[in-house]
Order: C-alpha cells, then sequence, then structure tokens
C-alpha cells in the first residue's frame, strides 16, 4: 500500500510538470496511470478531468485554426 501511495505521488508529480510544460499527452497518461493505481485518489481524478478538458479545448483550437486556414487559402 506503501508504495503504491509513493508511486501515485511520483505519477502525479511528473503529470503536473508535463502540465506546466503543455505536454498534455504525457500529463494525461501519468494522471491516468496515477488512478490505475489509486481509483480513490481525488487529486488523481481532479487532475484527469482537467488535462483531458485542456486537451479538448486545444483540439477546438487546432481544428479551428486548420479551418481558418483554408479559408485563407481559398480567397488568394
Amino acid at each position: 500500500a506503501h508504495e503504491n501511495a509513493v508511486r501515485v505521488a511520483e505519477l502525479l508529480g511528473d503529470a503536473r510538470k508535463n502540465l506546466m510544460k503543455a505536454n498534455l499527452t504525457e500529463a494525461v497518461q501519468q494522471a491516468s496511470a496515477a488512478l490505475n493505481y489509486d481509483p480513490e485518489n481525488s487529486e488523481a481524478r481532479q487532475l484527469v478531468d482537467k488535462l483531458q478538458q485542456e486537451l479538448g479545448e486545444r483540439q477546438q483550437q487546432l481544428e479551428m485554426q486548420r479551418i481558418l486556414g483554408e479559408a485563407r487559402n481559398a480567397m488568394m
């Protein structure tokens, strides 16, 4: 049990570092792994939820940029 708690803490720390670096994919993987070790960990659950929301927002921004780029090219 203690080993799992240590591993969860390490994974959450790594996930937060990746979040700060905008490495969202890696952060989600690490936070999800922490949640797998400890499904009852509310901190891990909140971080996974936050990261998934940010990933969704990033994908929407990238899609909007793609659409705007296509529109610009069509106008030329």
